[in-house]
């Protein structure tokens, strides 16, 4: 599965549909332990999704990462907005959106690899990832 998942990621990536990046340990650069991916607004509003091993959930590396992506996203790429989903039930999820300053604006049904569920809808504008990051020390 994890082959296939790579694949289908480095065709969507050669196609310009979706960028990744690999999120690796510092002191071990060589070990994949997640990653991100950012994509251009197709109107189907899930431009950035990450995924990281539940070993390494809890320590901040999925909140420094998605940092930097935004960044990405918002400086280099002048991007005014990012539309962001994930599982309703994943509140880790949530936070990190919450935290950067994006606004949960929809709930709507959604299909997983372990079926239906629920999925919420995020809209994260620049300006208001701009004023969180200034009051805090994501800089």
């Amino acid at each position: 599965g994890a082959e296939n998942e790579i694949r289908a990621c480095i065709e969507r990536q050669a196609r310009g549909e979706r960028a990744y990046w690999a999120i690796t340990l510092k002191d071990d650069p060589g070990e994949l332990i997640g990653r991100i991916s950012l994509a251009p607004d197709n109107r189907s509003r899930d431009q950035r999704g990450f995924w990281i091993d539940p070993l390494f959930q809890r320590q901040g590396l999925m909140t420094e990462a998605v940092e930097r992506i935004t960044a990405y996203a918002f400086l280099e790429l002048g991007w005014a907005e990012l539309w962001l989903t994930n599982a309703a039930g994943n509140v880790a999820s949530s936070r990190i959106k919450a935290r950067q300053g994006a606004e949960l604006v929809a709930r709507i049904d959604g299909e997983y690899v372990s079926g239906p569920g629920v999925r919420e809808v995020w809209l994260l504008r620049r300006e208001a990832w701009q004023e969180k990051r200034s009051r805090s020390k994501l800089k």
